[in-house]
C-alpha cells in the first residue's frame, strides 16, 4: 500500500514538475491519528464571515452569503493556475474527497456547501471555471467554483477574510501568472460565524468532516450520519449520462 502511495506521490509531484519536492500535506493522505468524534469537543466562533459580491461558472453575479444556503459551509480562495502541491491543489484535491463523501450521507448532502473562490479574476473568468469544474465535479450544486469580475470585487473579500495574496512579476516587469498565497480554509456556520479556518497542516476530508458533523449536532444533538443507498444509486447514475 505505501509503495502505491508513494508512486501516487511522485506522480504528483513529477506532474506538477516541482523541483525541489515538497512532502505532499497530510490532506493526500490517510490521518495517522484518530480525529475526536464529532460533538465530543466544541468550536468556538472566531470572527463573522462577511458578505461580497461573487460571479458563479454560468456567469451570474451572486451575494456570498446567498450562495452559502444557509448551509455548513467550507470556503476555500484558490486560483486555477496554481502550481504549489500544498496550495490550491491540496484544497482542489480534499474538497472533491468531501464532496465525494458528503453527497452519500443522509443529513450531509442537503446541509453542506462548498464554495472554491478564485482571487485570480484575470485568468480564472466564468468560462475558464465551467471548464475546469466539469473535470473536478463541481457541479454548482454541492460545490461552486466561483470568481469576481475584477480587482475591484475582490479586494474587498481578500481584506474582509485576511487572505493577503502577492502577484509575482519577471524582471521585465510582466505577470508570471503565479500568485504568493497562504491556503486557508474557512468553516462557516449557518449564522455566517467563522467556525475554524485551516491551514496546510490541518486540510483533511476526515478533519472536515468531522468539523462539519460537530456543527451540525449542536442544533440537533440526535442526528445520525447514514450512507444513503438512494443517493449512491443516484450518484452512481449520474456519471452515465
Amino acid at each position: 500500500m505505501l509503495n502505491f502511495k508513494a508512486i501516487f506521490f511522485v506522480s504528483i509531484l513529477s506532474s506538477l514538475s516541482i523541483t525541489n519536492a515538497e512532502i505532499p500535506a497530510v490532506g493526500y493522505s490517510n490521518l495517522n491519528f484518530d480525529p475526536p468524534k464529532p460533538g465530543s469537543y466544541k468550536l468556538y466562533k472566531i470572527s463573522k464571515a462577511e458578505d461580497g459580491i461573487i460571479i458563479d461558472q454560468n456567469n451570474e453575479p451572486h451575494s456570498l452569503h446567498k450562495m452559502m444556503h444557509n448551509k455548513i459551509t467550507i470556503l476555500g480562495f484558490v486560483y486555477l493556475n496554481c502550481s504549489d502541491v500544498n496550495g490550491c491543489p491540496l484544497t482542489a484535491f480534499v474538497v472533491q474527497q468531501l464532496k465525494n463523501e458528503v453527497q452519500k450521507v443522509e443529513n450531509l448532502y442537503e446541509n453542506v456547501k462548498i464554495i472554491s473562490l478564485s482571487f485570480d479574476p484575470k485568468r480564472d473568468t466564468p468560462e475558464y471555471l465551467k471548464k475546469h469544474a466539469n473535470h473536478m465535479g463541481a457541479d454548482g450544486d454541492i460545490w461552486s467554483l466561483t470568481t469576481t469580475s475584477d480587482e475591484d470585487m475582490l479586494q474587498p473579500l481578500l481584506e474582509k477574510y485576511n487572505q493577503p495574496i502577492q502577484i509575482i512579476y519577471d524582471k521585465e516587469g510582466n505577470e508570471t501568472g503565479e500568485i504568493n498565497h497562504v491556503l486557508r480554509v474557512f468553516l462557516i456556520d449557518r449564522n455566517k460565524q467563522i467556525r475554524n479556518i485551516y491551514s496546510t497542516a490541518f486540510l483533511h476530508k476526515d478533519i472536515l468532516l468531522n468539523d462539519i458533523k460537530t456543527i451540525l449536532l449542536e442544533d440537533n444533538p440526535n442526528m445520525t450520519f447514514h450512507r444513503s443507498m438512494k443517493k449512491e444509486m443516484h450518484n452512481h447514475g449520474m456519471h452515465h449520462h
